[in-house]
């Protein structure tokens, strides 16, 4: 089936999508790069060079894949100095942060201009305020934690399953010796259902909480096909049927069942009646049913009554624990001045309160600041990794993906035309 020419890509196109590359990452290209920004840093002493090639190396994350790191690495002590894709990176943990800090020094500074006797605040009080709903944050954040990880690893199971479906299917066709355009059709429908899925996912989550225009999708496609590819392109009767559609990445596979068919009428393939057409049939199933099943993991959240109230439940235990600091640090200061400005007869039981409210600083810096700062960090990582097209921390490489499948169907076609030493399977050929 010969494809139609591509138009030129509009300009209003609201999602920039890159073509699927199907070129290998040349290594030694890279390594010429460092070299020439190894010599372009030659005014640095060797020091400063080896603490920059230290801190490069404490990102883990290759490039923008999240799913591509080393895991043997974060069981070092390396991993408390890394930053790049981690939550310590994001600005709004530090606002939120900075907002309770803020709340904190406003108390204190509060408590000791007009406390004239800090002795009489009970500080276990305040710590009791500032730790009966940590209990309940813990409880509620490590089951939202767990939701997220499991919606997150259905969509990212459900591509997998997805390309292997397409994958076997281009083995079944070449073991039956089906004709090479046969086969290509059948394999640039499934590449295409697939770059239809992950772009309207992606579309959907740009245009969060509006309708994703029509035309951004085929303007999305006509970018892709401008740059050329062998799998991912429609001709102008394909592309008028499939704009019918409202999911053409399910769809798609209707036709592939149909050619399916078609090729058994044609004794291409072993007829309907056989356990063969039955295996690619059901190959064909699959992954129509991936498809729906990365469909359904990402329109099924999780409550919305839950994860507000969770949202409610950490933000009300951080404000608590703030006011625990504020009223802590307040009292330690008040106590610190009378000290400095006391008699000398008051001297020695004035120091131990100091030492001992320094103490008591330091023990609500770490369940007052520490611990609130740690549960904010969780709250927006399960909010992330919920979100797997939302958020760029925990965004499933779908490209990275797709471009591996598209070089897995390209060497599979290679090597099953060039047979070691026997000829190339054919079922019959049609007549």
């Amino acid at each position: 089936m010969s494809s139609s020419e591509s138009k030129p890509a509009e300009e209003t196109t609201p999602l920039t999508t890159s073509a699927p590359s199907t070129q290998y990452t040349n290594p030694t290209t890279e390594q010429e790069k460092q070299a020439e920004q190894d010599k372009a840093m030659g005014g640095q002493s060797v020091e400063s060079s080896m603490f920059l090639n230290l801190l490069q190396s404490r990102s883990l994350v290759v490039r923008d894949d999240v799913m591509n790191y080393d895991p043997s690495k974060l069981s070092e002590w390396s991993t408390l100095f890394m930053l790049h894709g981690t939550v310590w990176v994001n600005p709004v943990l530090w606002q939120m942060m900075l907002l309770l800090i803020s709340l904190s020094a406003t108390i204190a500074i509060f408590i000791a201009t007009f406390l004239k006797h800090p002795n009489s605040i009970d500080l276990g009080e305040f710590r009791r305020v500032g730790t009966f709903l940590t209990v309940f944050v813990g409880l509620l954040l490590g089951f939202f934690l767990s939701s997220s990880m499991h919606r997150w690893f259905s969509c990212a199971n459900g591509f997998l399953e997805l390309f292997d479906a397409i994958r076997n299917l281009q083995m079944q066709l070449l073991a039956l010796g089906v004709s090479q355009d046969r086969v290509a059709l059948c394999l640039r429908y499934g590449v295409l259902s697939a770059w239809f899925l992950s772009t309207q996912l992606q579309l959907e989550a740009h245009y969060s909480g509006s309708d994703v225009p029509s035309e951004a999708l085929w303007a999305a496609l006509d970018e892709v096909q401008d740059k050329g590819g062998k799998y991912v392109f429609l001709n102008d009767k394909e592309k008028e049927q499939l704009q019918k559609a409202h999911d053409p990445s399910a769809l798609i596979w209707t036709w592939v069942g149909s050619l399916v068919g078609r090729m058994a009428q044609d004794k291409e393939i072993p007829p309907m009646a056989s356990p063969t057409y039955g295996r690619i049939m059901h190959l064909s199933q699959s992954a129509h049913a991936s498809i729906r099943t990365v469909r359904a993991s990402i329109s099924v959240q999780a409550p919305f009554i839950y994860v507000q109230m969770l949202s409610v439940l950490v933000h009300t235990n951080n404000i608590l624990n703030a006011v625990t600091f504020g009223v802590t640090l307040g009292v330690a200061s008040c106590t610190t001045m009378n000290h400095s400005n006391g008699k000398s007869a008051e001297e020695v039981s004035t120091s131990g309160q100091v030492a001992r409210d320094m103490q008591d600083v330091v023990v609500a810096f770490c369940t007052s600041v520490v611990a609130p700062c740690i549960y904010q960090a969780l709250l927006h990582v399960a909010i992330c990794i919920a979100s797997p097209f939302n958020r760029a921390e925990a965004k499933i490489p779908t490209k990275e993906l797709l471009d591996s499948l598209q070089r897995d169907l390209i060497d599979g076609e290679e090597v099953a035309r060039r047979c070691p030493c026997w000829e190339p399977p054919s079922y019959q050929v049609a007549p």
